[in-house]
């Protein structure tokens, strides 16, 4: 395989992180660079290509498995890209005056004052996520459970 090409091919998990970075910077009206700190920082601070890989590592044993896995990393991707919206849309909105306002934090400050503001909602995730971690092999069962947690992260202001 010509090296340019495999190139293309390796980078192809990033560049579908890409859409979703460009869909948010549409929403919140904010540079991709700032939205791209704040998804991947998100992605890094929740542990979720840690959590991406153990679902593409499940073994489908028939075309409904199949599909679910591939929802699974669907609803993974929205679940970030709320996150992320969120975050850049009311991160740091009841931050007190003389803290400075948003355009005046970085990224990471921003992603972990939205985490502080939603911490019991981070701990169960943090909790799931040892779950997944300590269990023997990863099934459906325990990835249904670990998305839905995220989705309440997800849905959270």
């Amino acid at each position: 395989m010509p090296d340019e090409l495999a190139s293309i091919v390796a980078g192809a998990d990033s560049l579908y992180a890409l859409l979703s970075i460009i869909q948010s910077a549409e929403l919140t009206g904010r540079s991709l660079q700032q939205v791209a700190q704040i998804h991947f920082g998100l992605g890094e601070r929740l542990q979720l290509q840690w959590f991406d890989q153990q679902v593409k590592e499940l073994a489908a044993s028939n075309h409904w498995e199949s599909m679910a896995r591939d929802g699974f990393r669907e609803d993974l991707t929205s679940h970030q890209q709320a996150i992320t919206v969120s975050v850049l849309s009311n991160g740091s909105a009841d931050l007190p005056e003389d803290t400075g306002s948003e355009a005046g934090l970085d990224g990471g400050e921003q992603v972990e004052h939205w985490l502080e503001k939603n911490s019991r909602l981070l701990e169960r995730w943090q909790s799931v996520l040892h779950e997944v971690r300590g269990s023997a092999h990863q099934d459906f069962a325990i990835i249904t459970v670990a998305i839905r947690e995220l989705m309440e992260l997800a849905q959270a202001q």
